[in-house]
């Protein structure tokens, strides 16, 4: 299912994002509804779920070598 880009106030979050994984848009860009440690805007802005405490973009590594950058992290099909 595509998402549209459409918000509602100023959270920030695209109310058919919401509606989604929340069937609401009660839900606020700061929260982190699933207590993982990413709030809500940093779960659509990663493309992760939300509400699923698994489901987190987390860095792993940062490694800099003259001008290349090596970062490590997790992510899901």
């Amino acid at each position: 299912m595509p998402l549209r880009r459409v918000t509602t106030g100023s959270d920030g979050l695209p109310d058919d994002w919401e509606n989604f994984y929340f069937g609401s848009l009660g839900h606020d860009a700061t929260d982190d509804s699933d207590g993982d440690g990413a709030n809500n805007l940093a779960e659509y802005r990663a493309g992760t779920i939300p509400n699923a405490a698994t489901n987190a973009l987390r860095l792993f590594s940062v490694q800099h070598e003259l001008n290349t950058a090596i970062i490590q992290f997790t992510f899901a099909p």
